[in-house]
Order: C-alpha cells, then sequence, then structure tokens
C-alpha cells in the first residue's frame, strides 16, 4: 500500500513504513515533501502529483523524474502544485493545478490545458469514475467536467464568496460502483445515480477527506481513511469503529502522523 502524505510518500508493507523525501542535493529523489497523490499507469509506472509538481517514480531504481508542464515556467511557486492524477480509458492522464485541469498523454507527455475556476493551491482533485465522467475538486466544490465541450458543471460544495456549502475533499467510488465523496468535516457523502445529487451518509466520521476500501485478515471490510487526529485512521463500517494510526517515537516504522491525501492499493 502505497500512502501520499505531507510529509513524503509512504510505503506499507504489512508491518512496516518505508518514508521517502525530498533531499534538495538530489535531483532523483521526491520533488516535495507535500504528496498530494499517487496513480500507477498499465505499465507500472507510479506517477505522483506533489506540491512541487508531476513525477514518475520508477520502483526498481527508487528514483523520480519530475515532468515538465507550463506550471514550472513562471515565479509562482504555489503554481507548481498538482493533483492526484487520474487514467482514462484513452491511457490519457489528467491533473489539475490552480488555474488549469491538464490532459497529458503519457507516451510524448504533451499536454492540452482547460481552463478552471480559481482556486486555493492547496486543493485540487481529479477522479475519472468506471463510467468514464471526469470529477474536478476545486478549492473545496466539486464539479463535473465535459471534454467535448470544455465545460464544468457545478455538482456541490463551498464556493468561497458565492455558495456556503460543504468543504469538499476528494471521490472515490468502490468496485460495486458506489461512488463517494468526502469533506473536511461533515464525513461522507453517496452519490445518488437516479437523483443526480450526493447525499449525506449517517457517519461520524468528521475530518475523511479520502478513503480506500480493504479487507482484514478474517475477511471483514474496512477502510483506509485520510482525516482524524493523526491523518490516518482504519474504519470499520460494520462495527461503526475507528481505529486510529497514531505515531510512535518509539518504532522509526510507524506512520509518520501527517494527513494522508490519497491511497494506492497493489
Amino acid at each position: 500500500m502505497w500512502f501520499g502524505t505531507s510529509g513524503g510518500l509512504n510505503r506499507f508493507d504489512g508491518r512496516h513504513f518505508k518514508i521517502y523525501l525530498h533531499e534538495p542535493e538530489n535531483p532523483n529523489s521526491l520533488p516535495n515533501n507535500d504528496v498530494v497523490g499517487v496513480t500507477e499507469d498499465a505499465e507500472g509506472i507510479l506517477w505522483l502529483g506533489t506540491s512541487g509538481g508531476l513525477c514518475r517514480f520508477d520502483k526498481h531504481r527508487q528514483s523520480f523524474q519530475l515532468i515538465d508542464l507550463p506550471e514550472h515556467h513562471d515565479d509562482i511557486e504555489s503554481n507548481e502544485r498538482v493533483s492526484r492524477m487520474a487514467i482514462d480509458k484513452k491511457g490519457n492522464g489528467w491533473v489539475s493545478s490552480i488555474h488549469h485541469l491538464i490532459k497529458i498523454d503519457l507516451k510524448t507527455l504533451q499536454t492540452q490545458r482547460f481552463p478552471l475556476p480559481h482556486g486555493q493551491p492547496d486543493r485540487g482533485h481529479v477522479f475519472i469514475d468506471q463510467q468514464g465522467r471526469i470529477w474536478v475538486t476545486v478549492d473545496i466544490a466539486l464539479y463535473r467536467f465535459d471534454e467535448a465541450t470544455g465545460a464544468l458543471q457545478y455538482m456541490f460544495g463551498h464556493i468561497r464568496g458565492e455558495k456556503e456549502d460543504v468543504d469538499i475533499g476528494f471521490v472515490y467510488q468502490e468496485k460495486d460502483g458506489t461512488l463517494w465523496c468526502g469533506s473536511w468535516a461533515n464525513g461522507w457523502y453517496r452519490y445518488n445515480e437516479q437523483k443526480g445529487i450526493f447525499e449525506d451518509y449517517p457517519d461520524h466520521l468528521g475530518i475523511a477527506i479520502n478513503f480506500q476500501a480493504d479487507q482484514d485478515q478474517e475477511g471483514k471490510k474496512f477502510y483506509w481513511v485520510a482525516g482524524g487526529l493523526d491523518g490516518l485512521f482504519l474504519y470499520y463500517p460494520e462495527e461503526d469503529q475507528i481505529y486510529r494510526m497514531s505515531p510512535d517515537p518509539r518504532e522509526p516504522y510507524s506512520h509518520n502522523g501527517s494527513i494522508v491525501t490519497n491511497f494506492l492499493q497493489r
């Protein structure tokens, strides 16, 4: 399991965490310790969205390559932040920056950019569901993007100065097609396909911006949840029970305590 955190890239092997960090003197290290998201493509390459740009990780060489994007060619440091990459059915990558939704040919690395409403530099997310719909979080509001027209449709969430609503986190879809959206204070929301809206889900999770379904050794379903007091916890829905993943200074392989932004399960 891979975790993108605000304190580096973490790999969990079931017992221990290995943490990858930025090394200023090493150009092949992680470009920034704030890892927004982790995605694996069809060839097994990891793509990382960070506050220092987009990079790909060679797991065999244990080295990172920064991808040259237009956002790097200005004097505004916050523009370099890109979201977690989503990959469409044609194999194209999609990320968002503070000003643009960016489509990337993963073979040639050529890009196409679509304008976005101005948001916060540290909050953006792209998700492509099983039906091929592209969901984009801008700041703390959720939109749906139509590639054919280049149009964004507002779905729900808080737009500063315009709409007072829930502070939206990330979108996640389970294998059965259930579509969820996390939040920064109000737990989870589930998408109602018939009504075309996200509805509040009865939970007490509070900060639960992202999540990943899993099973324990006994076959019980649980979720890895980004949020809570330690940045990461486990939630067993049948028992309505939370288990914290607290950092332990005596254990160098424990979770680092930084808030998790994304998961990659392999």
